[in-house]
This record gives structure tokens, sequence and C-alpha cells, in this order.
């Protein structure tokens, strides 16, 4: 790995290369359905967790299992998943979005995002859209919001800057926030971002239902913002304890649960752990998806 993968969700690289082209992608690249291989019979029934560090690590959940990994991606970043279970990976270093069935190992497609740098993704549910928020571009090019129609194909790529989580809540409107903790929406039907202002900051998002979930990775809370116009309005904030250093920077919500990474020191974050939401407090269950590693995004397949 060229570069520590967590760090880019502390820091904005400036990355120097050749310049490409900035809004070239190629056309999905299918894999026939027979080269997918299921690691295990079980697992066409079972909630898988994903959780990407360094590798992939695929756990039985809520039980905690390690099912099986998935090594040769070059420095995954992003994961999110779509109705039917399968789960998109974004590559950081080959600027591309691999897709995997539930329970696969191979990748059943690939979608091109070439000249950029991929991490945090999200599907549309009411339109099965896949979007990806692209960090920079190559040849110092700023980020952008890349979104694949029925995840597929060529992206259309949207102005923003220094992208890195997203998240759609149920109608279809998608919120981005910056590797600056910086807050933007497009709105369903939308084909431009409009900046959400807003009194405090944040990383990973996730739509809880009825509002925007932020997570203040070094505060260790969780804002619940409601959304309207072009302003938030933090309505309640999670409050997690015991011995954390750090939150991660990326989290799940799972019925009454919030799932995520968190630290014991700071920038490892070596353990995830399920607390109950909105309430917070104490970790209720500790998940170790392997030996070591930094866990910094993770998604459910179903």
């Amino acid at each position: 790995m060229e570069t520590s993968s967590f760090s880019r969700f502390v820091l904005s690289l400036g990355i120097t290369a050749a310049i490409l082209p900035a809004c070239s992608a190629f056309p999905t690249t299918t894999v026939t359905p027979r080269s997918v291989p299921h690691i295990a019979r079980r697992t066409a029934s079972t909630a898988l967790l994903y959780v990407v560090g360094g590798g992939v690590y695929i756990i039985s959940y809520p039980k905690g299992q390690l099912i099986g990994t998935i090594t040769n991606i070059r420095d995954p970043q992003g994961a999110c998943s779509d109705k039917n279970g399968n789960v998109f990976i974004t590559a950081y270093i080959t600027e591309n979005v691999l897709e995997y069935a539930h329970g696969g190992t191979t990748p059943i497609a690939k979608l091109e995002d070439f000249g950029y740098y991929p991490l945090g993704c999200a599907v549309d549910p009411t339109t099965g859209n896949l979007a990806v928020a692209n960090q920079a571009g190559m040849g110092g090019a700023g980020g952008n919001v890349a979104i694949y129609t029925n995840a597929k194909g060529k992206p259309t790529y949207y102005n923003t800057y220094n992208s890195a989580w997203c998240a759609y809540d149920q109608h279809g409107d998608l919120f981005v926030v910056s590797t600056g903790g910086s807050l933007s929406e497009m709105p369903a039907g939308s084909k431009s971002f409009i900046p959400i202002s807003l009194s405090v900051s944040g990383q990973g998002i996730q739509w809880d239902g009825q509002y925007l979930a932020l997570v203040n990775p070094s505060s260790k809370v969780v804002y619940r913002v409601a959304i309207s116009g072009s302003s938030g309005t933090v309505v309640a904030t999670v409050k997690f304890s015991g011995l954390i250093q750090s939150l991660g920077y990326d989290f799940l919500l799972i019925g009454k649960s919030i799932v995520m990474p968190f630290a014991l020191k700071q920038f490892y974050f070596l353990k995830i752990g399920v607390w109950d939401y909105p309430h917070g407090g104490n970790v209720e269950k500790t998940i170790h998806p392997s030996g070591g590693g930094n866990y910094y995004s993770l998604t459910l397949s179903v």
C-alpha cells in the first residue's frame, strides 16, 4: 500500500501525477455467474458484515464469526450494499469499484472510476443508483461524486470538493461530507449539490430513518441532524463512553444498534463495537474481524 489508508480520512492529500482525462470511464466488465464462488452454503440466508481495512473481512452478523476474506483489492476504502445483498467496494489505487454477490469472493462486475480516487459509496433505495465519493482527481483535481445509473456502466460526475462519505435518505436525496467535514446535499431529481450550513462537523454519515446521523470521531459522538433547505440543525447528540480514544470514520445503523470501528489508542481502529442507538453509552458487544489491522469502513449484506 503506497500510502496509509486511514490517513486519507484525516487529511486531504495533494496528489501529484500525470494529468489524465477527468471524466472518462469504461463500460462495466461482468464476470460469468459460475465464476462467483460462495464462501459457504449457509451464507445464502445469513446477514454478512463486510469490514474494510487493508483487506475485506466477511463476518456473520450478529454472531461476529469470520466467514472469509477478500485480499486481492488494491487499497480498498469504502463499502456499501444494495437491497439484493450485492456489495460494492471502492478501490483507491486502481480507481474503480468492485461488485460482489452476497457471500462471494470474486467480483461479478467492475465499475471504472478512471482518473479519480474513490472513498465512500451509497446506493439509492429508490432507483438502485450507486453514488461514489471521489476525494480527488489525478493531477491535483478536486473531488466529485460519480453516480452510476442502476449501478452499471459509465458514471455521471457531479462537482463537490474532497468528497469522503455519502448517504441517501428514503426519498433519494443524496448527502455528501467532505474530508474537511463540510456537508452538502443533492435533492432527488436535482443535478447539483447545495452546501448545508451546520454548526458541527463530522465524517461518516448515514440516514437513520428520520434524521441524518453524522459521526465526529474525536469527540466520540454521533449527531442527529434535521435538514431543512440549506441548513441543518442538531436535534440530538448520541454520546459513547468507556475506554475509547476515537470512533471510526464510518458506521452502520442496524435496527436499534449502531455498529462502527473504534480505537483504544489514536488511529489504531482494531475493534468493531456495537452500541444501542440512539442512546449510545457503553459498548454492548465487540467484534474482532481478524488478528489485527485498521478497520475504517463497513456495510451489511442481507
